[in-house]
Formats: C-alpha cells, structure tokens, sequence
C-alpha cells in the first residue's frame, strides 16, 4: 500500500487510470497532512466522469449516504461550475467533508442530510479543493 497528498492524488488521472480506492482523514492533530491510501482498480464505466472514489465513514449524510458507500467524484476547477444544494468532498483545513453546500458570504455553508448535525460555514480561505459527487457505489 502506498501513501500520498489528497492534492497530489487529484492530479494523478491517466487515460487508463483507476480511481483512487480508498481514503482516510486522520485524527485532527494531523491536519496539514491528510494521508490517503490508494490501489489500483478498474475505472466503473456505469458512472459519469469521475476523478477519483472515496469511502464514507459516518451518519452524517443518511438515509442517502450512508457509512462504506464509496462516492465517485470529480474536482471542481471553476467556482461557477458549483452546483449549489449538491453533495460535494471538501478538503479543508480540518479535514475531508462530505455535504451539500450553499453558497454564503462568510465561504461554503455544509449541510447534512440527517437531521441530527447543524450546518456549518466553511471559509473560503480554508478550502483547498472542491469536489462534486457524481455517483455512488453500495456494496
């Protein structure tokens, strides 16, 4: 198993090229480094174009996503092509999150699907990338 940046994996999409498999946010004292193990897999033609996958662990976006489902996304290079009230991955400056983001003054606000978690505002100085979830995979 290999170890590398999030941001140098974003970059890292061959014509031939498998997803990214699997990714792991570590604990918050490690927040400048976000490490995020990868295999090589076959890319799933059924789903749109797509960067790269990542695995969901927890209950914050249920019923619609839940914990092990592994999202298909791809990297947003233009701010007017955020497709505002979708689910998106976020990498900021505290960590990976997966949310349907708004648009607000203050930077992205993230809401969950379940009810149980508030939404939150994420500064724009603190993204480093935005990502759009285009499809999903259940096992």
């Amino acid at each position: 198993m290999a170890w590398t940046s999030l941001s140098f994996l974003l970059t890292q999409r061959a014509v031939f090229a498998t997803p990214i498999r699997h990714a792991r946010v570590l604990t918050r004292r490690h927040r400048r480094e976000i490490d995020v193990s990868y295999e090589r897999y076959p890319v799933i033609k059924q789903l749109p174009d797509y960067d790269f996958t990542i695995l969901v662990k927890g209950d914050s976006m249920e019923p619609e996503i839940k914990s092990g489902d592994e999202l298909a996304c791809r990297v947003v290079t233009d701010a007017s092509f955020i497709q505002w009230g979708k689910v998106h991955v976020l990498d900021t400056d505290q960590g990976i999150v997966v949310k349907r983001i708004y648009d607000d003054k203050d930077g992205l606000k993230c809401v969950s699907d379940n009810p149980k978690y508030l939404p939150f505002t994420v500064p724009k100085d603190q993204l480093r990338s935005v990502c759009l979830v285009v499809g999903l995979v259940r096992f």
